[in-house]
This record gives C-alpha cells, structure tokens and sequence, in this order.
C-alpha cells in the first residue's frame, strides 16, 4: 500500500437540489459553475459528484446517478469469444479480431518521452513539461487501472457491445 497518494479528490452529496447540470457546465457547491467535456449525457437523479485531479494535472468530474435500468430482448443466437494471444480475441463465427498492439505503441511512447526528459535541465519549465509527458505514460485512470489495462478493456467491451447488437 502506498504511504501518500498523489491524486486529490472533492466529493458532494445532492442536497437541496444543489448540483445543476446545464449544457457544457455543472454547478458544485464550493466551487460555483464548472465547464467540463461531457462523454454523455447524465440521466436520472444525481446522487454525488466527485471531482478528481491527477498526477498529470488532468481534472475529472465523475457524476453518479440513479438510473431505472432497461433490459435487452432476449435472442437465440449464441457466440463463443476466446481470448487470444496471437490474435485479439477468436469468435465462434469463425471471425478472429487481430491483435492492437497497445502495448508497443505504449512502450515507444514512453522511451521517448523519458529519453526527452532525461536531456532536460532539472527545475526549468520545459524539465516540468517533460516530466507531465512521463507522469502520463504511466497514469492511472479514476479507478486505479493503468491505461494500457483501461484500453484493452475498453476495445473488449465495443467488440462484445457490437455483437449484442447486431444480433439484437
């Protein structure tokens, strides 16, 4: 376990209809309105909001609410996925997905980004953005996973969602 964390984190709780969320900007209390990227929009009651800084210096809002869930239809046609080695993932349909490599491309990024660091002058403004570059290779996204593990996990998801729905 780690003795100090370096990501730094402000929670709260929906009360009173304090938290608002109109377009692009969310109303937190303490900190007023907010702009931020949304990835999609939020849907049901919102419970609490947490908004997360990395390492990196990358700020994160997370909203989570309460969603009436809709199941799927259920259908007679059945796929076998295999996870592969040499291939991405084997599927019964005799599809194979090839392999995306994360982890190479990863790997050359990060060499690079340490081989520019390690040329800077410590304690100048372009040692610190050399050092930004680094911290990000290796950041961990909001759940504590690395975003080589994040990746993968996120094509195995979009490949499976697709299969569910073009049969559905």
């Amino acid at each position: 376990m780690l003795k100090h964390s370096n990501r730094h984190s402000y929670r709260t709780q929906m009360v009173n209809s304090n938290i608002k969320v109109e377009g692009n900007r969310i109303q937190l209390p303490k900190l007023g309105w907010v702009r931020f990227a949304r990835s999609r929009d939020v849907e049901g009651r919102i419970r609490n909001v947490t908004v997360s800084r990395t390492p990196a210096g990358r700020y994160f809002i997370s909203v989570c609410c309460e969603v009436e869930m809709e199941k799927l239809p259920k259908v007679a046609n059945r796929i076998g996925v295999d996870m592969g080695i040499k291939s991405f993932c084997y599927i019964s349909n005799e599809d194979s997905i090839e392999n995306p490599k994360y982890l190479k491309v990863l790997e050359k990024q990060l060499a690079r980004a340490q081989r520019q660091l390690a040329s800077k002058e410590k304690g100048s403004s372009n040692y610190h953005k050399a050092r930004l570059k680094v911290t990000v290779g290796y950041e961990l996204d909001e759940a504590g996973i690395p975003r080589l593990v994040r990746r993968r996990e996120c094509s195995i998801r979009a490949i499976s969602r697709n299969y569910i729905f073009s049969q559905v």
